[in-house]
C-alpha cells in the first residue's frame, strides 16, 4: 500500500515533499521573499506566508544565470530559471527521534551558475548516517555580487556586492527557526561547499551577521582568499554597465537598473565573465564596510569565526579541468612564468623551479597544473587554516587524489572530482565522464568521505573505517588525511613547496 506524501507545517505554512527510497525530500520551501522588482539589488526579506499546501515536491527553478557547458555536463544546468530563486530543498528521515544534526551544501559554480538541486548533491546516503541536509539557492552574478555603492541609490548600505552572502545567511537564519520541523537541530550545523560554495563559507566566517549560525564548516576546494575589495568591485561594474549602457542612454542610479530586462542582464555579465577568463573571478564577495568589513582571512585570525572548527581540503590536480573546458589557456613554460610573474613578482622563477626540481614533472601541463592549482587552492587553503587556528578553533585537513579514467584519464583528481564521493551520488548523471563507471573501490572511498564529513558535523574527529581519527592541524607538521586509492594521513604532500610561497 502507498504511504500518502509526506507533510512538515511551518510557521508560514504546511509544505507537502515526496519519499525517496525512505527518504523524505522537501524542495522548493522558499527562505525569503523573492528580490523581483524594487527588491532586486536588495537585503533578502522574511518571506509571506502561504495559505493551502505548498508542493514542494519538484525542484525550484534555477537562480538567473548564463548557459554553461561545465554545468551541462555534471547534469546540473537546467532550462528553468528565475530571478525568483531564494528557495531550498531540505533532506531528512523525517520528523521524529532525538534532533540530528544539520549539515548545509553551498553550491559552486564560480558565483555565477549552479543550483542546489542538482543531481550531483543527492541526499540519501548523507541523511542514512544521521543528518539532515539543507541546499539552497543564492543569487549569483550581477544580481548577487554586483558592487553599487558608487551609483545613485547604491549607497544605502544593502550590501549589494554581497548580496549572495546575505542569502545564504537568511537560508541560515531560516534554518535556525524552522529545521527543527523536520528533525535537525539548531545548535548542530554544519556548512559545506566546494568552489564557489567553500569560498562563500570563507567569506561568511568574516561576515558578522552570519555569526551562531553555523557551528562547522567544511571547504571543499575553496578558501577565504577569493574577494575583491572595492576599488576592484567597482571596476567590474563600470564595465559591466558600459555593456549595458551600448550605444544608449546612460545608466547612472540602481532605479535604472532595476528596469532593465534580465536578458539585457545576463548578456552583459557573459561578456564580463568571458574577459575575465577562467582563472579570474568576475563576480565574488567584496570587501565593503557594510557586509565583509576587512579581509577574510584577518578576520578569521582575529577571532571573528572563533570556535568554528573546519575541515579544508583540495584535490591534487584542481586544475587539470580547466585547460580541458579552455583550451586557448597557455599552460606552457613561459605562459606559466607569466602567470607566476603576475601573481608574485620577482618570486616567481624561485617557486616555479623549487615545483620543477620537487615534482620532476613529465611534461609542461603537469607542471602547470601543480603550480597554478596550488596557488589557486592549496595555499589559500594552507592560508585560512592557519588564520583560523589562531583565531580560535580547531582545524582538519585533507588532500584528495583519486584519479579517475574520464575523458580518457585527461582529467585525473581535478576540481569538483570529490563531490560525488562525499555525497555517495556516484550514479548521478555526468559523473561517469569523470570518473568512469563506479567500482566497489570508488563506492568504498565514497563511504569513506561521508562517514568522515558527517562524524565531523556531529562535532567529532573525522573518522573513516580503515583510518584513524584524523589529527588535528598544526601549522608546523601540517598533518592531513590523504583520500585516494589507499587512506592515510601524515604531512601534507606539499608541505615543503607550501613554505616557498610568499605570505
Amino acid at each position: 500500500m502507498n504511504r500518502p506524501d509526506p507533510t512538515v507545517e511551518l510557521t508560514s505554512g504546511v509544505v507537502q515533499g515526496r519519499r525517496v527510497d525512505g527518504v523524505e525530500l522537501y524542495r522548493a520551501i522558499p527562505f525569503a521573499a523573492p528580490p523581483v522588482g524594487e527588491r532586486r539589488w536588495c537585503a533578502p526579506e522574511p518571506v509571506a506566508g502561504w495559505s493551502g499546501v505548498r508542493d514542494g515536491r519538484d525542484p525550484a527553478p534555477m537562480a538567473l544565470q548564463n548557459h554553461s557547458t561545465f554545468q551541462q555536463l555534471l547534469g546540473t544546468q537546467r532550462p528553468e530559471m528565475s530571478e525568483d530563486c531564494l528557495t531550498l530543498d531540505v533532506w531528512t528521515s523525517g520528523a521524529t527521534g532525538p534532533p540530528r544534526p544539520v549539515m548545509v551544501w553551498i553550491h559552486g559554480g564560480t558565483f555565477l551558475t549552479g543550483t542546489g538541486s542538482s543531481s550531483w548533491y543527492d541526499g540519501r546516503a548523507l541523511v542514512a548516517r544521521g543528518v539532515v541536509l539543507v541546499c539552497p539557492n543564492y543569487r549569483l552574478g550581477a544580481l548577487g555580487f554586483l558592487h553599487l555603492a558608487g551609483l545613485d541609490g547604491g549607497d544605502d548600505a544593502t550590501g549589494s556586492g554581497n548580496l549572495g552572502l546575505l542569502d545564504q545567511v537568511a537560508a541560515l537564519r531560516w534554518i535556525r527557526d524552522h529545521i527543527g520541523a523536520f528533525g535537525g537541530d539548531p545548535a548542530q550545523v554544519t556548512v559545506f561547499g566546494e568552489s564557489a560554495g567553500a569560498m562563500s563559507i570563507g567569506a561568511l566566517l568574516a561576515v558578522p551577521a552570519a555569526r551562531g549560525l553555523l557551528h562547522r564548516a567544511v571547504l571543499q576546494s575553496g578558501a577565504a582568499s577569493n574577494v575583491a575589495d572595492a576599488e576592484s568591485a567597482e571596476r567590474v561594474t563600470a564595465e559591466l554597465i558600459g555593456e549595458l549602457e551600448g550605444s544608449g542612454d546612460p545608466l547612472r542610479s540602481v532605479g535604472d537598473l532595476r528596469g532593465l530586462p534580465v536578458e539585457r542582464l545576463l548578456d552583459a555579465q557573459l561578456a564580463v565573465s568571458r574577459r575575465a577568463g577562467w582563472l579570474r573571478l568576475a563576480f565574488q564577495p567584496v570587501i565593503d564596510g557594510v557586509v565583509l568589513t576587512e579581509h577574510p582571512l584577518d578576520a578569521v585570525a582575529a577571532g571573528s569565526a572563533a570556535g568554528v572548527d573546519l575541515l579544508i581540503g583540495v584535490n591534487a590536480e584542481e586544475m587539470r579541468l580547466f585547460p580541458f573546458l579552455d583550451p586557448s589557456l597557455d599552460t606552457s613554460r613561459s605562459g606559466l612564468l607569466a602567470l607566476a610573474t603576475a601573481a608574485l613578482g620577482d618570486d616567481a622563477p624561485g617557486v616555479v623551479d623549487a615545483y620543477r626540481q620537487t615534482l620532476e614533472p613529465t611534461d609542461d601541463l603537469e607542471l602547470w597544473v601543480a603550480v597554478v592549482g596550488d596557488a589557486a587552492f592549496t595555499v589559500p587553503a594552507d592560508r585560512l587554516a592557519r588564520a583560523q587556528v589562531q583565531g580560535g578553533a580547531t582545524v582538519y585537513q585533507y588532500w584528495f587524489d583519486w584519479a579517475g579514467p574520464g575523458f580518457g584519464g585527461a582529467l585525473g583528481s581535478c576540481h569538483v572530482t570529490e563531490v560525488p564521493f562525499v555525497f555517495g551520488s556516484l550514479d548521478a548523471p555526468g559523473v561517469e565522464l569523470f570518473l568512469g563507471p563506479a567500482d566497489d573501490a570508488m563506492w568504498q572511498l565514497s563511504s569513506s568521505l561521508g562517514e568522515a564529513w558527517t562524524t565531523f558535523a556531529r562535532g567529532e574527529r573525522p573518522s573513516a573505517a580503515g583510518m584513524a581519527a584524523w589529527p588535528p592541524w598544526d601549522p608546523i607538521a601540517r598533518p592531513t588525511a590523504v583520500l585516494g586509492p589507499e587512506l592515510a594521513t601524515g604531512p601534507h604532500p606539499r608541505a615543503a613547496l607550501l613554505d616557498r610561497w610568499p605570505d
